[in-house]
């Protein structure tokens, strides 16, 4: 079973930060982060579209530049910045990682009419020793990057709902559904047969990877992957 760690390694380490993707990398299958873009048109991996919860400063990723979201401190005094895409894809690439990289953008709440074509952009740079999956809540943003870049596979992030797990089956290039760990248990006598890969969030409970592994999952999204595999080797 697949195990992805959730903004990187962030059960120990500051999530979507370098250091929580540069250990991440060393015990996961895959590495999951989130995408914002900036004023000046940068791709940064941050969960929110406020800078609030996470830095100890205030504001909206979109209405700042990356030089002045870089002033603050996004690790509770540890010295961790924000970081680019960039920056996430030359570690990752430095580190020899040769998983998945799971990126999800972020354009539920904010459209970010300009983020595919910056993805794009940012993947077209280098050859990547990795493979890139997208991932979204939005439906549209799914789509849409499948006309922009046709070659990356797909996921929809779907929460706990049972309309929209089901609407992803109209779309072949969608290869897989990521939900809420809690439509896995609501759902669990009917996943044998659903006829696409499935990576619930966000499984940190024993009993819980233990429930995926016996549903024979493609695979889990955890803030533990380390002792995810333990639970998974037992």
């Amino acid at each position: 079973m697949e195990i992805t760690a959730h903004r990187g390694l962030s059960g120990h380490f500051p999530e979507n930060t370098l250091s929580a993707f540069r250990h991440g990398c060393d015990v996961a299958d895959a590495i999951e982060l989130d995408i914002h873009v900036t004023k000046d048109k940068q791709l940064v991996v941050i969960h929110d579209e406020a800078i609030d919860r996470t830095s100890n400063g205030h504001g909206l990723v979109r209405e700042m530049t990356v030089a002045q979201l870089k002033t603050f401190d996004y690790s509770k005094g540890q010295g961790e910045t924000i970081a680019t895409l960039e920056e996430v894809l030359q570690l990752l690439t430095e580190k020899n990682f040769s998983g998945t990289l799971n990126i999800e953008a972020k354009t539920n709440k904010y459209p970010y009419p300009n983020m595919l074509p910056i993805l794009k952009g940012v993947l077209e740079k280098e050859t990547l020793p990795f493979s890139i999956l997208i991932s979204s809540f939005n439906l549209k943003t799914l789509i849409a990057c499948h006309k922009e870049i046709p070659q990356l596979p797909s996921a929809l992030l779907c929460g706990k709902n049972n309309k929209k797990a089901a609407e992803v089956l109209k779309y072949s290039f969608i290869e897989s559904i990521h939900p809420d760990i809690q439509w896995v248990k609501n759902n669990a006598s009917e996943l044998f047969s659903f006829p696409k890969k499935i990576r619930p969030w966000t499984v940190n409970k024993k009993e819980d990877v233990q429930l995926c592994r016996q549903l024979d999952l493609t695979g889990i999204i955890t803030d533990f992957p380390s002792e995810a595999r333990k639970v998974t080797c037992d």
